[in-house]
């Protein structure tokens, strides 16, 4: 089943995203490199943006069937938090299409929380997309 099913909108995840970041940067005295102010909430919708470029790039190049696995993979890496998996497949993802790979993702690489609030960013923007694909019944 290619299908997946989605009960919340990504943009409502991806303002939870921001909510525990947040809460992240506030209650953890090592912090992050991004403080809580508009610069943190434009990195994330920025890693929102890139995400649901690359799904367009897919989309376009007519491998939206290959979304839902890389999905599942990158929300996999996330949740285990391996930042090597997940960045060896956002690597080889850019590579493969020719696309800049976004530089938020290499400057958080010594930050976990600001990684991971990246990634998951990044992931919702790719879902959002997609859904946003499969909605208006092109698959």
């Amino acid at each position: 089943n290619n299908n997946i099913f989605i009960y919340f909108n990504p943009r409502d995840i991806q303002d939870i995203n921001q909510l525990v970041y947040d809460y992240n940067l506030k209650f953890n005295k090592n912090g992050g490199d991004i403080s809580m102010t508009s610069k943190g909430e434009e990195s994330l919708w920025f890693m929102f943006q890139k995400g649901k470029e690359l799904a367009q790039k897919l989309i376009s190049e007519k491998a939206e069937n290959k979304i839902p696995s890389i999905a599942y993979k990158l929300l996999s890496s996330l949740r285990i938090e391996d930042v090597n998996s997940f960045m060896n497949l956002v690597l080889r993802l850019y590579l493969s299409y020719n696309l800049e790979v976004p530089t938020l993702f290499v400057k958080a690489l010594n930050d976990k929380n600001s990684f991971l609030a990246y990634g998951y960013g990044f992931l919702n923007g790719i879902l959002d997309e997609y859904n946003k694909k499969v909605n208006e019944g092109g698959q």
